[in-house]
């Protein structure tokens, strides 16, 4: 009869340890991974910018950047986002922009400046599943004219025939940069 009665009760026993030891390992677990990971900060605005601050996996350093998104003018199911990164040792800076996948890649993508100022176009570094991404490093002359103008225009080329831009704001682009790290 003893051992009925305990033989009935280990299993619900075993059960409530395994519970609280599982509890436990969670818990400390969780802690451990709370101190082992760097918090982002919220997004700041900076006029029509954004400024993005991220740790990604494996780097112990925070990369940010100055992002804006914009549609094209005629063509509301193409958009652009445009992003400005400082590069390590003052070694200039990147100029990102990512578009739809449905783009003819030699083109590149075209930058103009309070449409008067042609930058040239960009190349296209790589494409994902979904975007298209052109990448440009700039100079802190270049970086001069961005920070003068008011806005400025970024051409793709759905078919080597037709050309769409979008143009963003540079309302805020210079207090932004200014707080990159």
């Amino acid at each position: 009869m003893f051992c009925a009665k305990q033989c009935r009760m280990a299993p619900r026993l075993l059960t409530a340890v395994l519970f609280l030891c599982l509890c436990g390992v969670l818990a400390a677990g969780g802690k451990a991974a709370a101190q082992g990971t760097a918090r982002n900060p919220a997004p700041v605005r900076y006029g029509d910018w954004q400024k993005n601050c991220t740790t990604p996996p494996g780097t112990p350093n925070m990369i940010c950047e100055l992002t804006q998104t914009a549609r094209a003018k005629d063509r509301p199911d193409i958009s652009f986002r445009i992003s400005f990164i400082k590069l390590p040792q003052k070694k200039g800076v990147l100029l990102r922009v990512i578009v739809p996948i449905r783009v003819e890649l030699p083109m590149g993508v075209g930058v103009n400046i309070d449409g008067a100022k042609d930058m040239g176009n960009m190349l296209y570094r790589r494409c994902f599943g979904d975007s298209c991404l052109a990448e440009a490093v700039l100079t802190e002359k270049d970086m001069q004219n961005f920070f003068a103008a008011r806005a400025v225009s970024f051409f793709i080329f759905p078919t080597p025939e037709e050309g769409v831009g979008g143009t963003v704001s540079l309302n805020g682009v210079k207090a932004g940069y200014d707080s990159l790290p």
